[in-house]
């Protein structure tokens, strides 16, 4: 056995092993427990930037219900005529640089026989995909595939859900046949948070008569700060009777999502600061006690020429040494319990989204850090009381 392992072996004998067990324990739920804040509170973070780039449009959904259509329009338009002249009747009320896209959604069953799984299908018209912030994937990048009968896009989460892959051609839904064109990604986010695991249809497809009986939907866009809820109303009410529309608006999440991000960036640092101080405390008593039971053997080698350096350096090392041990434990035992914590979470905030693995590699580093800088300062102060100590003092009380 090498000479320097010893040495190791005997300081952390000299600890006692319960007081060393206890001592790791304490120091490895203290890192458990700030790694796993890390991780849950970059996901909620995450979370809050992706609903904060709302901000970057003003983006409204309108819609009414489809036998509401005679009463909404004074009886000029039913339900196809709306969908087909709703953009055109809209678009003159609206700044420059607005959008209208008429869509509906509703629910489908996919799959043939006792294979059939439920899901949502949108029918959307030409240039949805760009203002709801889709990612279209190959053959899918342009809007060729709007104009050919019984073709559709698949969303990505839809796709693994099912087990599709590059060589499937194609699906069933509700009994007939529809051809992917490609496919198609989309950030976890209102107002189309689960549109990634639905399909995509031409609004101009006929064959689904559930997108004449669900109602309609007017995705409405433009540049930020033109535009608000109370004066888009306004100007539909010239054309439209209001009352008997909902419209949803992305500002109030906006707001709600810059103040919860302050909160939750405050949590996190407050939390991880009161986990960490716990395990400084563990380890500081610790290395306390034990300075108290070796103030003879310290004195002694005062006395024989060790320097106040020297005893500081090796009180830090056998520190250091304990936390190191704990690391091992601490940092299997934060990724376990993010992990397990990160389930219920899941239907609250996204997680899971790609390049989490290295976020959390990240949150794993900062907690690392943060426990060395934490340990090595609960280490520093009972090590600057030994050096302290007067040897004769000491020698003399012994």
């Amino acid at each position: 056995m090498p000479p320097g392992f010893e040495a190791v072996l005997g300081r952390l004998r000299a600890f006692g092993l319960p007081r060393l067990v206890f001592a790791v324990i304490t120091l490895s739920m203290a890192l458990s427990g700030t790694i796993a804040n890390y991780t849950l509170s970059g996901n909620a973070l995450r979370h809050f930037d992706l609903l904060l780039e709302l901000d970057n449009a003003d983006t409204f959904i309108v819609n009414g219900a489809a036998d509401e259509v005679a009463d909404i329009t004074d009886g000029r338009l039913d339900a196809l005529a709306l969908a087909a002249r709703g953009p055109e009747l809209i678009q003159p009320l609206l700044r420059p640089g607005f959008s209208v896209i008429p869509f509906r959604s509703f629910a489908v069953s996919i799959g043939e026989g006792g294979g059939t799984q439920i899901a949502k299908v949108y029918s959307v018209g030409e240039g949805f995909a760009a203002r709801a912030g889709l990612s279209l994937k190959t053959a899918a990048q342009s809007d060729d595939w709007q104009t050919r009968q019984d073709h559709c896009l698949v969303g990505s989460r839809l796709a693994g859900r099912l087990g599709l892959d590059g060589t499937s051609s194609g699906l069933w839904i509700n009994g007939r046949y529809c051809r992917i064109a490609g496919a198609f990604e989309a950030p976890v986010r209102p107002p189309f948070a689960d549109i990634a695991d639905s399909v995509l249809i031409p609004l101009q497809e006929t064959s689904f008569e559930e997108a004449y009986t669900s109602g309609f939907s007017f995705l409405i866009s433009g540049p930020a700060a033109g535009l608000d809820e109370t004066r888009l109303k306004a100007l539909l009410s010239l054309i439209f009777d209001v009352s008997r529309l909902t419209i949803w608006s992305a500002q109030p999440i906006v707001d709600q999502a810059r103040g919860l991000k302050v909160v939750a960036s405050s949590i996190s640092v407050g939390l991880s600061a009161i986990i960490l101080m716990i395990g400084a405390v563990s380890i500081a008593s610790l290395m306390s006690f034990s300075v108290t039971e070796r103030r003879r053997e310290i004195a002694i080698r005062r006395t024989l020429g060790a320097t106040r350096l020297r005893i500081v350096v090796e009180i830090v090392e056998e520190t250091i040494l304990i936390a190191s041990l704990a690391l091992v434990v601490g940092i299997a035992g934060g990724i376990v319990l993010a992990h397990v914590l990160e389930q219920p979470l899941s239907r609250l905030i996204m997680v899971g989204s790609d390049g989490d693995r290295d976020r959390n590699v990240m949150a794993i580093v900062k907690a690392v850090l943060g426990f060395l800088l934490v340990s090595l300062a609960a280490g520093i102060v009972p090590a600057l009381n030994a050096a302290r100590t007067d040897p004769a003092t000491v020698l003399r009380e012994s």
